[in-house]
């Protein structure tokens, strides 16, 4: 974000006053992040598990394990003696709410070992769905034979404005070697703009530009500024000056 900054000679003081923007990026508000630090969690933040079967009597898990929530030899229902279970194990997250965004981002990061299956009795499968306001923005479904090899951390943007978003976690492993891992899940709001205020600081000092936005982190930089300081020993009245606030993801 650019700030153009006019400077007006009062006193001896020098009067800064912003009187526009040239924005060029935008602060990443976080909205939610889901915790899944609990092992054997089967609710959290916002998210819970509604709906899970075992088939067989091998140890299962659709729960929080390690940081990441785990869906391993956990079946779902319509069980044909110990296997054959459809997958339809189910959790959500949410719903959240994101009135006042008009840009979203949703993430998370997928992990898979094992060698999964399509069809049959060993058919395994990993579905996310994001929604908003109940209509589908978005999602990634796994269903593969072999090992899943297009893992990793997954961005779904929604230019889209609503009240509620969900994430839902749905599917299963027939095997005990069969793991799919979700983690690092988030969602953003890439449409937020800090604002800045006027603002005042006498000539010849070193002005704490960080305080013009105390709840965004980020750096400034431009004329005689150096590590958020901005040196106005040898600026002048009726001058513009271009400075720009380069935000974090908060």
């Amino acid at each position: 974000m650019k700030v153009l900054i006019h400077t007006l000679l009062r006193l001896g003081i020098l009067n800064f006053l912003i009187f526009t923007f040239l924005l060029d990026t935008h602060a990443q508000r976080t909205i939610y992040s889901a915790d899944f630090s609990v092992d054997g969690a089967t609710s959290g933040n916002n998210w819970e598990v509604l709906f899970t079967n075992d088939c067989d009597p091998q140890p299962s898990t659709f729960n929080a394990m390690g940081g990441a929530f785990v869906i391993n030899d956990m079946e779902g229902s319509g069980c044909v003696g110990n296997d054959g279970g459809s997958n339809d194990n189910f959790m959500q997250i949410g719903p959240i709410n994101v009135a006042g965004a008009s840009c979203l981002r949703v993430g998370y990061t997928i992990d898979a070992s094992g060698s999964f299956e399509t069809a049959g009795t060993g058919a395994d499968q990993l579905i996310i769905t994001v929604s908003l306001d109940g209509a589908v923005v978005g999602g990634n479904a796994f269903i593969t034979d072999g090992p899943i090899l297009n893992v990793g951390p997954k961005v779904i943007n929604v230019p889209l404005t609503g009240n509620a978003l969900t994430i839902t976690i749905q599917g299963g492993t027939q095997s005990i070697d069969e793991f799919y891992r979700i983690s690092n899940v988030f969602v953003e709001d890439v449409s937020y703009t800090p604002s800045i205020p006027s603002f005042s600081v006498c000539k010849d000092e070193l002005f704490n530009l960080s305080l013009l936005t105390p709840t965004v982190p980020g750096v400034w930089s431009g004329t005689g500024v150096a590590a958020n300081q901005w040196a106005t020993f040898n600026l002048e009245a009726g001058e513009t000056y271009e400075l720009t606030f380069d935000p974090v993801d908060i």
